[in-house]
């Protein structure tokens, strides 16, 4: 029927409202990068870093012979080279585009950028925390130490247990890291972890409202905003989606956390360990954008990460993702 607008052609009209403000996406906790041993090369200095690691003295309880020198010891070295890379992505952004879109979209896709530089340098970090280390437990609060047939439920004391193999090889807490106390080992574990473990309830053993409920002060309150879930004994725990789930343990669906003392991941960049954000105009030079109807965000990072010393981390596996 004639002069009836119908509603496919008002389908091409946009008569839709664009509400101007951009919902923030989902991101991870990325909190891994925190805990590396970290070092810069200066300029003219190449791409590869090595970082060297000393062995120590057994001590000696046996008084010396006397006017006798004994026998002399050796301190050994073992050097890692790290390997500094290239990493990033981007995407053309046209004219048009940039010329129609809200005002604040181009600092939203920054931000964008950002989150994935970031996520990037975390999962780098988080896949040499990954690799072999000096054991591998399950949390099962009887058999924690030696490691068990079955993961179970995260619990306090499975941390308390992979801390030991820690300190069995004389590993040493984190220093000046940023959001946790100075001094403690870190464990880093996912969401059924973290909800297993301050949900625990047992009888005859420690759990984790008897190690972190009754902190006095303004460290009391702040583990329950800040994503700093508390210290179990001198091992800070934390919480991030960027650790491993899905995974099958013994036929079962599990978790694979990690428990780290420092010195077990080393990262080397040029200087700041951050990924720089481009926004690419072209000029009247460009040749690859003859019409210079697009321009080009990305991120960009430098850097190389590798595991140090793979007596200091333990993968402490728990039940369920």
């Amino acid at each position: 029927m004639a002069g009836i607008f119908e509603g496919t052609q008002g389908a091409q009209l946009l008569r839709t409202y664009l509400v101007k403000k951009f919902l923030a996406s989902l991101e991870k906790d990325l909190v891994v990068q925190k805990f590396t041993t970290k070092a810069s090369i200066p300029p003219g200095g190449g791409k590869v870093a090595r970082i060297n690691t000393f062995s120590s003295p057994s001590g000696n309880t046996t008084a010396l012979t006397e006017g006798s020198t004994n026998t002399a010891i050796d301190i050994t070295v073992t050097g890692v080279n790290i390997t500094v890379a290239e990493y990033g992505e981007w995407m053309k952004i046209s004219s048009l585009q940039e010329i129609a879109q809200q005002p604040n979209a181009r600092q939203e896709i920054v931000d964008r950028f950002a989150y994935g530089g970031r996520l990037t340098i975390d999962g780098l970090v988080m896949a040499q925390y990954q690799i072999a280390t000096i054991g591998s437990i399950n949390a099962n609060a009887i058999t924690a130490g030696a490691g068990a047939a079955t993961a179970t439920a995260m619990n306090a004391a499975a941390v308390m247990a992979a801390k030991k193999k820690l300190k069995d090889v004389y590993g040493v807490g984190f220093s000046n890291v940023p959001g946790i106390p100075s001094g403690e080992m870190v464990c880093i574990m996912g969401q059924q972890a973290e909800l297993d473990v301050i949900t625990e309830v047992s009888t005859g053993r420690m759990t984790w409202a008897q190690a972190v409920t009754n902190v006095p002060g303004r460290l009391g309150q702040e583990k329950w905003v800040s994503g700093y879930m508390g210290s179990v004994y001198g091992v800070a725990c934390m919480t991030s989606q960027s650790i491993p789930t899905g995974l099958t343990v013994s036929a079962v669906n599990a978790t694979c956390n990690i428990v780290a003392a420092e010195g077990a991941v080393g990262a080397v960049d040029f200087g700041d360990m951050n990924a720089n954000i481009f926004i690419n105009q072209p000029n009247a030079n460009s040749t690859d954008n003859p019409f210079r109807n697009f321009l080009t965000c990305s991120y960009y990072i430098l850097m190389g990460t590798k595991n140090l010393d793979v007596t200091r981390s333990v993968k402490l596996y728990s039940l369920g993702s």
